[in-house]
């Protein structure tokens, strides 16, 4: 009895394509699927994502919105140097009109702990929030925050890929507020996140009510040289007062949180977690043991040092004894 492929069931195209593919090497097939995946991805090689098309682009050329509510976000990484496993953040929302500034810490980069800390901040606002710009990373590019702004009512924007300026605002608010007062030191603990979220509910008062900056009015280039114009210095509390359209109740509430705030308990507030910040982050670096004349030390990476106790140099000096080497020689 003969056997066919005809009879077995098997169509002639799917025996032509199995032979096609046994004779394909492995290294073909991988670049292959890499040229498909390269199909799926934006010409700038930035990723492409299905909400691209709905969130529109905003960039820094754009006639600037002079309204409260107008905020930028971004987030600011607390990696230490090394950005290795999981790290805080710190999620930094500006208003570009007034410069009104609210921070919170999450765990990580996840977009449900991204919009659980925005939704804190924007608590603390003092304004009606109108629209949302924010950078084209997938913490911000997501369903979760877009749902979360359609139920309010809030416009989210854009900036173009690779074009930080286009988040200037909340850009210079990442060094001039959390980089000033947290620092660069590596903070990857929940303790640490309750510990900064402690910081920046004093640094909501101590910047918004304190510390003044100045906004740019204009810029003329002449030749190689650019010149600026800027207003006066004034608070983020003093430009919300001085809108008019912003809402007398808000600027009540404004006027009476001012006529109670108390600048030096809010600088010890500040100092303490600080301090409680610098320990905790000390302690993970590499330690070295240092002499200085007929004292030992304890030193950091960091160049900072503290003195040993009693009991630390006995426990080393046991347990160099044991290793039958001397490190403090």
């Amino acid at each position: 009895m003969s056997y066919t492929w005809q009879d077995s069931g098997t169509s002639w195209e799917t025996v032509f394509s199995w032979l096609i593919l046994r004779s394909i090497s492995r290294d073909t097939v991988l670049h292959g699927m890499a040229l498909l995946c390269c199909r799926h991805s934006s010409p700038s090689g930035v990723p492409a994502t299905p909400l691209g098309g709905r969130i529109p682009i905003q960039t820094c050329m754009d006639p600037p919105l002079d309204i409260p509510g107008a905020l930028a976000v971004d987030l600011v990484g607390h990696d230490g140097g090394q950005a290795v496993g999981d790290f805080n953040w710190t999620l930094t929302v500006t208003d570009r009109s007034t410069g009104w500034t609210e921070a919170g810490a999450v765990r990580t980069k996840a977009e449900v702990h991204v919009v659980a800390a925005l939704e804190s901040c924007l608590r603390r606002y003092p304004g009606k929030v109108l629209s949302l710009h924010a950078d084209n990373g997938t913490e911000f590019m997501n369903g979760h925050l877009l749902r979360f702004c359609h139920t309010r009512g809030i416009t989210l924007t854009r900036s173009r890929p690779y074009h930080k300026n286009d988040n200037a605002h909340v850009e210079e608010k990442n060094d001039s507020v959390i980089r000033k007062f947290v620092g660069y030191d590596r903070h990857d603990s929940q303790a640490e996140i309750d510990l900064l979220n402690r910081l920046y509910k004093a640094l909501h008062l101590l910047v918004n009510w304190f510390l003044p900056s100045q906004k740019l009015l204009s810029k003329v280039r002449t030749g190689s040289h650019i010149t600026k114009v800027y207003d006066r210095a004034q608070t983020p509390c003093t430009r919300m007062l001085a809108r008019m359209d912003v809402s007398e109740e808000t600027k009540r509430h404004l006027r009476a949180t001012r006529a109670e705030l108390d600048l030096a308990s809010l600088r010890h507030e500040i100092l303490h977690c600080q301090e409680q910040l610098d320990e905790m982050a000390k302690w993970k670096q590499p330690l070295a043991i240092k002499k200085r004349g007929n004292y030992a030390y304890l030193s950091y990476d960091g160049g900072s040092t503290r003195m040993m106790t009693r009991t630390e140099i006995l426990l080393i000096v046991v347990w160099v004894r044991g290793m039958g080497r001397s490190y403090l020689n």
